[in-house]
C-alpha cells in the first residue's frame, strides 16, 4: 500500500525539518522515525534540499557579484570625474609676507603682506588614473577575462616531485 501523500505545506514542513536534522547529523533513519516517512523518502527530500541549496548558491552569488560590480563601476566612474576635475587649471592664492618684525612676546609679525593669485596649469593627477586601472582590473578578474596563470607543480623543472612517504605511513603489502 502506497504512502499517503502529502500536500505541498506538509512537504515543505518536512523539508525544514529534514534539512535542520541533517545539519545535526543524524541519519536518514534516524530522520524518517523523527518525522514519519520512509528512509527512502527521506533520502529522496535530501537530494531535493541539496539541489535547492545549489541553485541558492549560485543565485547568491551571482548577486553578490554583481553588486560589487557596481560599486566598481560607481568607484571608476567618480575616478574619472576626479582626474577630469584635476585637469582644470586652478587659481592659487599665494601670500607674501614683507618685512617680518618681532613684537614684545617674540612672535613674528609682518609689516607689510603681498597678495598674487597664480593660475597653475592642470596636469591631472594620476592617482586618480591608478584608481580606474585597479577598478578595471579588479572588473576582468572577477568577470574571468584575464588569462589564467600557468602553474607547474615539479621539482628540478624535468621530472615530477617525488613524495616519500615515513615507513609507519606505509600499508603493509
Amino acid at each position: 500500500m502506497a504512502a499517503p501523500k502529502r500536500t505541498k505545506t506538509e512537504r515543505e514542513r518536512d523539508y525544514l525539518k529534514e534539512t535542520e536534522l541533517y545539519l545535526k547529523g543524524k541519519y536518514q533513519v534516524e530522520i524518517a522515525e523523527e518525522i514519519g516517512i520512509t528512509q527512502q523518502q527521506v533520502g529522496y527530500d535530501l537530494r531535493i534540499i541539496q539541489k535547492r541549496w545549489i541553485k541558492e548558491t549560485i543565485l547568491n552569488l551571482d548577486q553578490h557579484r554583481i553588486k560589487e560590480l557596481g560599486k566598481i563601476d560607481q568607484l571608476e566612474r567618480e575616478a574619472w570625474d576626479a582626474w577630469e576635475k584635476s585637469k582644470d587649471e586652478s587659481n592659487v592664492k599665494i601670500t607674501y609676507a614683507k618685512g617680518l618684525t618681532q613684537d614684545k612676546e617674540g612672535k613674528l609679525t609682518s609689516s607689510s603682506l603681498d597678495k598674487t593669485n597664480k593660475v597653475e596649469d592642470g596636469n591631472g593627477n594620476p592617482k586618480y588614473l591608478e584608481i580606474v586601472l585597479k577598478c578595471i582590473e579588479r572588473r576582468c578578474k572577477m568577470l574571468g577575462i584575464d588569462a589564467p596563470a600557468k602553474v607547474e607543480h615539479s621539482g628540478d623543472g624535468k621530472n615530477p616531485i617525488i613524495i616519500k612517504l615515513p615507513e609507519e605511513l606505509k600499508d603493509d603489502q
